[in-house]
């Protein structure tokens, strides 16, 4: 689930259109079992190969409910946020930066 479209930028995006500041969380799943499949959505992302499709999914939504079978944990920048099942929104403009 991201706000932003790049990792690296500009060379691994998700989708083309992703913007911090459209108020929209965008969902992109990644259906790969295996290091070979992962390696081929990788590459798939690298060359700017993101159809929807078998591998890559694309899913927007204002608010983003995940659930699971099982609890499983949750990450937020990589630090431990948790167990699902969780809900995640955006709020447009929710945050004012003021630079010299």
């Amino acid at each position: 689930m991201a706000n932003c479209g790049e990792f690296i930028p500009p060379f691994l995006r998700l989708r083309e259109g992703i913007s911090p500041y459209d108020g929209v969380l965008d969902v992109v799943v990644l259906n790969a079992n295996g290091f070979f499949q992962s390696a081929a959505v990788v590459l798939r992302m690298l060359l700017g190969l993101r159809s929807e499709g078998r591998r890559i999914h694309h899913l927007p939504g204002r608010q983003v409910k995940v659930e699971t079978v099982e609890p499983r944990c949750v990450q937020l920048d990589g630090e431990p946020a948790g167990t699902t099942p969780f809900t995640a929104g955006v709020t447009p403009s929710g945050i004012s930066i003021i630079l010299p």
